[in-house]
């Protein structure tokens, strides 16, 4: 009595899985467009809190930003 792998696995798990990766190529357009904003919104909102963060630090001339 041979149990083949098809048997052992549940095919309600594979067909949902199958689906989604299904969904997913049909709208891989629209994720590159998201992809895209999200990384326009990283860069240009995210990336410049690093120089707020450095406009109020208590800089000295002589020392590094890091002991500051």
């Amino acid at each position: 009595m041979k149990v083949g792998v098809e048997a052992a696995a549940d095919p309600e798990i594979n067909q949902k899985r199958r689906g989604i990766l299904r969904r997913m190529y049909r709208q891989r357009y629209l994720q590159v467009m998201a992809l895209l904003g999200v990384a326009w919104m990283i860069v240009f909102n995210y990336f410049p809190m690093y120089g707020i963060v450095i406009a109020f630090k208590d800089y000295d001339i002589i020392g590094s930003i890091g002991s500051a």
